[in-house]
């Protein structure tokens, strides 16, 4: 049986499904075929099935292999096939499907189907339990039809994929009970298989977000650097003692570069004669000294200029509407742009783009642009107006700037706690360790640390830049209840974070003294929720009291939830190798029964050695 692999594109790919789960599905392909599969193909399904499973360890190894895989990719489409591979490889699985969640409703991300059939129809005939998953927020077993024999019922497996606290999507695996039959154990590895697919896409889709404002800032950092670079020329041309002409004709020839026009002209404006001064006109790359222009103040042109706002025209019917005509001497134009110069509330002139060009069409950007340049240009008339427009765009770039920065520093510490989740799986400690390290390192804080609840009492598991004699005051005051008198146990009380301004201050905190020891007056405690239950919170202080900026608790927030999935992560994998021993214990037995059928002390002796 030849076995497809789809993506969001409809590609078909053959998977890499070596050694005995390719024959497996091979042979199940041929019984399906057959309207009768007789008893020799059912066993050698079963056979082919068994010889599949690996030992607990290699399987646990694998799996953890497996989650650092997953966390490698940074593109969606090689994170779907690799999982829908793993997903087959794992489970032994004769279908999987891997659905994604979204604003537009259920989406086929990839699939592993037998080639004569389709996935959009398995995702019809699946999707209400999709439904039920996307309630119980769990991974489900089924074996159907019910009542039918086990060997003619089909094995269904679906795990929701959920990453801080949301639901990304669906893994479905299926196997028909002539290849074999899920258990508990598959449907708990392929939740957890899940698990990690779904940190994984979180951080890829984190990542693609991210790359994409980056690439939004970089271009108006781009936008801004021309604006700039036009003020600097206007700056330089006045420093040079430069007269109002040179200063005209080096805004007129900065422009045609940046805009890459041969049509531009600047014209100033005489209120008391209504006619306007051409001192800067270039057509068709030459220049040009058309004469003086006098037009009508009550017409549609002239009233927009004065109201400041430009004039935008992409036709000769537009044109027309406007009531434009050219100066004397130059062509019309297919497309013009004019935008108003201005200084003090008075229109001082216009500058103007034209376009020969059937595809050239003025937007947006143009209108913006040229519009910064004349509102520069009337400020350069006025010394002081410029050098405070100046400053505002440098501190807005500046601002920008700091905003990447902290962006992209951000994303980093989220990486580096993704891979320590990875890295250690089964060890909780390590991730903590490395979230208040990067808690401490992006929020500056006084003193930070990371405290565990486990329903009654609050303890201490890791802690930063605490004093030698705050430390000794903890051992005293830790474990704790979480009531009101600590930001802990209000955070955990209130299941929200919590912010102080002043542990000094604040008549209900009771622990004024310890903070005064430790240094610490401003305060976040962000709660750490599985499932809506307190584990722990994570707490942040500053030595100066004050109001604590929204963006610092949103990343402590974010941070809480990274603990949370680390939490999780290892209480998952626990259970799944717990799931291992039981499973490898009863084969044991199960292995002695078949072989000692009428030796009863040999059975006796394996259930006590495995008990």
């Amino acid at each position: 049986m030849s076995i497809r692999q789809e993506n969001g594109t409809g590609r078909v790919d053959d998977p890499a499904l070596g050694g005995p789960p390719a024959r497996a599905l091979e042979v199940a392909s041929t019984a399906r075929k057959n309207e009768a599969p007789d008893e020799n193909q059912r066993v050698e399904l079963h056979d082919l099935r068994a010889s599949s499973s690996a030992p607990p360890g290699e399987l646990v190894q694998r799996l953890v292999d497996t989650g650092l895989r997953l966390h490698a990719f940074r593109d969606s489409d090689a994170l779907y096939k690799s999982l829908i591979d793993e997903a087959a490889h794992f489970s032994g699985a004769q279908r999987v499907l891997l659905v994604l969640s979204g604003p537009d409703g259920l989406r086929i991300a990839g699939s592993l189907l037998p080639q004569d059939e389709d996935a959009r129809t398995l995702l019809h005939a699946v999707t209400p339990w999709l439904c039920e998953a996307h309630q119980t927020r769990a991974a489900s077993l089924r074996h159907g039809p019910d009542g039918a024999n086990p060997i003619d019922q089909r094995s269904c497996l679906i795990a929701p994929l959920i990453a801080q606290h949301e639901l990304l999507g669906y893994l479905y695996a299926d196997i028909e009970g002539a290849l074999g039959r899920f258990q508990n154990a598959d449907r708990d590895l392929l939740a957890m298989l899940a698990s990690q697919a779904a940190v994984a896409l979180a951080n890829i889709r984190s990542r693609e977000g991210l790359e994409r404002k980056v690439a939004e800032r970089t271009a108006e950092l781009e936008r801004r650097a021309n604006e700039l670079a036009i003020i600097n020329s206007i700056q330089r041309g006045m420093a040079a003692e430069l007269d109002f002409q040179a200063i005209v004709d080096l805004v007129g020839d900065k422009l045609r570069t940046i805009f890459a026009s041969d049509n531009l002209s600047i014209a100033w404006f005489d209120q008391q004669s209504g006619v306007a001064q051409m001192l800067y006109t270039v057509q068709h790359g030459e220049r040009v000294h058309p004469m003086p222009v006098r037009s009508d103040p009550n017409g549609p042109f002239m009233r927009a200029l004065f109201a400041n706002r430009p004039v935008l025209a992409n036709s000769r019917a537009e044109i027309s509407a406007w009531g434009l005509r050219p100066p004397e001497g130059l062509a019309p134009s297919l497309a013009t742009l004019t935008v108003p110069i201005f200084a003090s509330d008075k229109l001082l002139g216009g500058i103007t783009l034209d376009s020969h060009d059937p595809a050239r069409r003025f937007n947006a950007d143009d209108q913006r642009l040229l519009r910064t340049v004349t509102a520069t240009m009337g400020i350069a008339l006025e010394n002081a107006r410029l050098f405070n427009d100046t400053k505002d765009a440098l501190h807005k770039v500046e601002e920008r700037t700091a905003e990447l920065t902290e962006a992209l520093e951000y994303q980093a510490a989220i990486s580096q706690v993704l891979r320590v989740i990875s890295a250690s799986p089964t060890d909780v400690a390590p991730v903590l360790e490395v979230i208040l390290d990067c808690a401490t390192r992006l929020l500056q804080p006084q003193t930070a640390a990371i405290l565990r609840y486990d329903g009654r009492l609050i303890h201490v598991a890791a802690k930063r830049n605490w004093t030698p004699e705050a430390t000794e005051e903890a051992r005293a005051l830790y474990p704790m209840p979480a009531d009101e008198r600590s930001i802990t146990g209000r955070a955990i009380l209130a299941r929200k974070t919590i912010s102080m301004e002043d542990t000094l201050d604040d008549p209900q905190y009771g622990l004024a003294p310890w903070a005064k020891t430790g240094g610490w007056r401003r305060m976040i405690s962000a709660p750490m929720l599985k499932d809506g239950v307190p584990v722990g919170t994570i707490n942040v202080g500053w030595a100066e009291p004050g109001q604590t900026p929204q963006r610092q608790i949103d990343l402590l927030k974010t941070f809480a939830d990274q603990a949370v999935i680390a939490i999780q992560n290892a209480r998952l994998f626990k259970e799944t190798q717990e799931a291992l021993e039981r499973q490898t214990a009863t084969a044991n037995v199960l292995k002695a029964i078949s072989r000692s059928t009428f030796d009863l002390g040999a059975v006796l002796e394996t259930l006590i050695s495995t008990a």
